[in-house]
């Protein structure tokens, strides 16, 4: 089914901001979900917008909207104005964003104002839901968040609206992530989606795109890491899964990546049953196997049926040894009769500073990985 694209009338008397936004959408997949309308004098955007055109945001720097504002006041959509900084005189309806920041994040940005005020209606037809992936491991530094952080990468650049949670103890993320930790940040977007499921369950799915973020360079959403670890290690089964419901259930997803960390709860079990393909991670050494071997032994024995029925959607991923060449991928399955390969990157361990960057070898993986999970190109659809 062909999703709904918001119909963005943007504003701006600068000409070539226009052009630049335009150009850079119309190459990317923010197009499949923004329908843009340009415009760079004031008296084109009246003429649109009294002509009754389909208009579901504006979009409009300070020059055009004084002048839209002194000739016929605000259209009754929402409306973001384009601010140059902090400060500016706003009307109540109005909210700001931050005109000149990569693309990317002001789209983000554009669509929290866009869900705060037409929140209700969704931008497709998602009573399928968002397809949820899980990924595990029982051995750490097996490569998991690499894992997660490449398949929902690489489901973003393939068009899919995809949202990666981590739900690690201690979230390791922020190696590959642009935002990272900013202590002069008062907000908490995992913590605050928590606390208004308990106590406005309703509002959740319009207020999520203002508590996540957008990486830049990686396409999807994601929430920074808890400032107050006690959030995450108080992290009960079923508040986890009213935060995946909530994301996968929003609307503004087609596929969703939970990092899992390398313990075992009642968690971790109700995560595994709830995902639609769960990943594990194995990097081949004896001492990752025997405590694969463990993990099955004591999750059959504990949950019985229920694991067992879990573990059918699971696809078994080992990561290559250091040493094999770069294209020599191991036929190997392992006795799981679904292993697949990805390569191991040794710039990864050696880079001193700074963000890790995606690998183009490690995507490709990641795509095949998606296609053999049935979740490539998954739109508003889900695999449960």
């Amino acid at each position: 089914m062909e999703q709904y694209r918001i119909q963005l009338a943007l504003a701006s008397a600068d000409g070539s901001y226009v052009r630049r936004i335009t150009e850079y959408v119309r190459d990317t997949p923010l197009a499949e979900r923004w329908q843009i309308t340009a415009f760079t004098n004031g008296a084109a955007l009246r003429h649109y917008m009294q002509g009754g055109l389909p208009v579901d945001m504006v979009a409009v720097d300070t020059v055009l909207r004084d002048e839209l504002l002194s000739s016929s006041g605000l259209p009754a959509v929402p409306v973001a104005a384009l601010c140059d900084g902090p400060g500016e005189p706003l009307p109540m309806e109005v909210r700001a964003v931050k005109r000149l920041q990569p693309i990317p994040e002001l789209f983000h940005a554009l669509h929290a104002v866009y869900a705060e005020h037409a929140g209700r209606r969704r931008v497709h037809d998602d009573s399928g839901g968002a397809a949820v992936a899980a990924v595990y491991s029982a051995a750490g530094g097996a490569g998991k968040t690499t894992l997660a952080v490449h398949l929902a990468h690489q489901s973003a650049s393939a068009g899919s609206r995809t949202f990666y949670l981590n739900l690690e103890t201690w979230n390791g993320s922020d190696a590959w992530l642009g935002g990272g930790r900013q202590e002069n940040r008062t907000d908490d977007g995992f913590a605050q989606l928590l606390y208004m499921l308990e106590s406005a369950p309703d509002q959740a799915a319009t207020r999520l795109p203002g508590l996540c973020r957008t990486d830049s360079i990686l396409l999807f959403d994601y929430f920074e890491p808890c400032r107050n670890a006690e959030d995450r290690i108080s992290l009960q089964p079923q508040a986890a899964l009213q935060l995946v419901d909530a994301i996968a259930g929003s609307g503004l997803y087609d596929v969703v990546v939970i990092d899992t960390d390398s313990g075992i709860s009642g968690l971790h079990m109700a995560l595994f049953q709830r995902c639609s393909r769960l990943f594990y991670v194995e990097d081949g050494t004896l001492a990752c196997t025997q405590k694969k071997e463990q993990f099955l032994a004591y999750s059959r024995d504990k949950w019985g049926e229920a694991f067992l029925h879990a573990e059918m959607k699971r696809i078994t991923v080992r990561r290559e040894t250091p040493g094999n060449g770069p294209d020599e991928y191991n036929p190997d399955r392992g006795g799981d009769g679904q292993a697949m390969e990805v390569p191991f990157i040794t710039s990864w361990r050696t880079r001193e500073g700074g963000r890790l960057l995606p690998s183009a070898r490690y995507r490709s993986a990641a795509g095949r990985l998606l296609e053999e999970a049935g979740m490539a190109g998954a739109k508003g659809r889900s695999l449960c």
